[in-house]
């Protein structure tokens, strides 16, 4: 039987690991703080937008993520369409993303950190490529994991 899965599938781990620490992917929630990787290559603190499913081309459902990169705070240099205040980039730049995308990561992991006052500093590039398919460790096996 030859089952197709797309380059972001959950179900694809590397030989030997396991997908143990994704179950915060599972608890995410509009408003969550979080690390997103954005389409210019940089780690920004970030925020979850909306949530939901949706169906692939197999039938099976894909916990969907809106990120907005961005980060709300009282002191943010931008507004956005409801008054709120945040740092980092508008709405125009939110994007949807499978919950268990490489370019979600939990807070603090990849962005620089908030400063003393609790501002967020600018975004770093990120040293590596989030391109796995170049990753030199590849051997072609792979593990199943849960729908995505």
């Amino acid at each position: 039987m030859k089952r197709t899965l797309s380059r972001w599938s959950r179900n694809i781990a590397p030989l030997g690991t396991k997908a143990e620490d994704d179950s915060w992917r599972y608890q995410l929630k509009e408003g969550d703080w979080i690390d997103g990787y954005d389409t210019t290559r940089l780690w920004y603190a970030s925020t979850v937008g909306e949530i939901k499913l949706k169906q692939n081309h197999m039938g099976e459902s894909i916990l969907m993520t809106q990120v907005g990169f961005r980060q709300y705070h009282i002191d943010g240099n931008r507004e956005d369409l409801k008054g709120r205040k945040f740092y980092g980039w508008g709405e125009r730049f939110d994007e949807w993303l499978c919950a268990f995308s490489p370019r979600i990561m939990k807070y603090n992991t990849y962005q620089k950190k908030l400063d003393s006052q609790g501002i967020v500093s600018a975004a770093i590039e990120s040293n590596h490529s989030i391109d796995d398919s170049k990753d030199p460790e590849d051997q072609g096996a792979a593990v199943l994991r849960q729908n995505c």
